[in-house]
């Protein structure tokens, strides 16, 4: 997982201020602010009352992340020769989750 993806994966969670992004993430001043500017140019952040958080692109994003990354773990088990489980299908969004879940 790149920082890039993991910044939009935590800020999928919630706004947070730069002090908390640092201090979940462990990583350099210098290396976080590297990866916020290249995600607040890219249009994927923005921040307001001193918190940050996920724009529409952002959030679009992340849902495409995600949707790849079960693909693949689709894929590795077809070769696997596994039965995908019925979390996965529902993730996939090929099959609804039974009721009861």
């Amino acid at each position: 997982m790149t920082k890039a993806h993991a910044l939009r994966s935590l800020l999928n969670l919630g706004s947070l201020n730069y002090q908390e992004l640092l201090e979940i993430t462990g990583w350099s001043d210098k290396d976080l602010r590297s990866v916020m500017n290249s995600a607040r140019v890219n249009g994927f952040i923005q921040q307001q009352r001193h918190k940050w958080h996920l724009t529409a692109k952002g959030k679009a994003r992340v849902t495409t992340d995600m949707k790849k990354t079960i693909q693949a773990i689709g894929y590795v088990l077809k070769e696997q020769g596994q039965e995908k489980s019925d979390s996965l299908i529902c993730a996939m969004g090929t099959n609804p989750m039974p009721s009861g879940y």
